[in-house]
């Protein structure tokens, strides 16, 4: 919700505070609207805000070169909604190869090092009458 608040009032030429509150604005409803019991909540639970949200941070990590990429490759004389349409599905798609080539797999490393370094339950125990 808060992206698509972002996209619009980039697309509108919005000063930055504007934007900074359409963003906070569009975080808080989520939260709010999501602990009520109903639709919203529902919807939430749905593939595509699962999707999202799965996807969330390698979006964090990529956007601002995706953004920097579309103005470099299309051009600043092109308008906003242009941009915005080559930038919303550019960043959906290297945010996806993001998450699949690099997030999952340092995420499965980071476990399996995790359950290296825990002890055994011997070791555990070992350690508890210390």
């Amino acid at each position: 919700m808060s992206f698509c608040c972002f996209g619009y009032a980039i697309a509108t030429r919005t000063p930055r505070p504007i934007i900074e509150c359409f963003c906070l604005a569009g975080a808080i409803g989520c939260i709010v609207l999501s602990l009520q019991p109903g639709r919203w909540r529902e919807f939430l639970r749905g593939r595509v805000p699962q999707y999202l949200g799965q996807i969330s941070y390698s979006m964090y990590l990529v956007h601002i070169p995706v953004l920097f990429t579309c103005f470099a490759l299309i051009g600043r004389s092109v308008s906003r909604p242009v941009i915005l349409m080559v930038y919303l599905p550019s960043v959906l798609l290297v945010s996806t190869g993001f998450h699949y080539a690099i997030e999952g797999p340092c995420l499965r490393l980071s476990r399996r090092v995790g359950r290296l370094s825990l002890p055994t339950e011997r070791e555990a125990e070992v350690l508890e009458t210390r």
